[in-house]
């Protein structure tokens, strides 16, 4: 009897502590690592990015030159918010997948190959696997290392999605303005996140795309 009990004891702690996590925060490194003027250009775009997740729901924090901007994604519903504030200006612009692609330039991508390596290392204390994508880009190729692991169940955001990629990007490289980028995850906090920071704020203004095309007069007489 004593051990059937220890038997079942230890297989449900084992069982616990092998689930991926769903809640927590995440903190990201930003650097452009090919680029002479790195520094100036981190003023601009900030040097650091905080995730906050819970289950389908993710909150990006990043402080820029412009101010603090932050990012609601909903993955079950496609929609994302980015709520911005200037004087006294509170805009949540909404987008959904379509729109968010839109923007998003991939022109300069060119069948992108990705292969899937057997080499692993522990990235903020997860397992991360390797991966190397090979993209013809702005007239030449690269091959870039990303680093995902299956230890956290969070879709990666839209704007990072990579076919082939089965888990969560930890360190990877993209392009920004022609510009190589590279952001690597620094500490993991398994942390109770609250609804409210996952929502957009009463006192802030949803707007949409093409509220955004409007002429000033036509929006103010909204």
């Amino acid at each position: 009897m004593k051990s059937i009990l220890l038997f079942v004891l230890t297989f449900s702690y084992c069982f616990c502590f092998s689930q991926p996590l769903r809640e927590g925060k995440a903190t990201f490194k930003i650097n452009f690592p090919d680029s002479e003027n790195e520094n100036r250009i981190l003023e601009l775009t900030g040097s650091e990015k905080v995730v906050y997740f819970k289950d389908s729901l993710t909150r990006t924090e990043q402080v820029t030159k412009m101010g603090k901007v932050i990012t609601l994604y909903n993955y079950r519903t496609k929609l994302v918010y980015t709520l911005t504030e200037r004087d006294d200006d509170k805009i949540a612009l909404k987008m959904n997948a379509n729109e968010l692609s839109t923007i998003r330039d991939m022109s300069y991508v060119h069948l992108p190959d990705l292969k899937i390596t057997n080499e692993t290392k522990k990235i903020a204390g997860y397992k991360c696997t390797k991966a190397i994508l090979s993209v013809y880009a702005y007239g030449e190729h690269k091959d870039f290392e990303v680093w995902y692991t299956k230890e956290i169940a969070l879709p990666n955001p839209p704007e990072y999605t990579i076919k082939g990629i089965d888990g969560y990007m930890m360190e990877f490289t993209f392009y920004n303005d022609g510009k190589p980028m590279k952001i690597t995850c620094t500490s993991v906090e398994k942390i109770k996140v609250l609804n409210e920071q996952l929502r957009v704020p009463k006192d802030y203004t949803i707007k949409t795309v093409p509220d955004l095309m409007k002429p000033s007069n036509e929006q103010g007489q909204r």
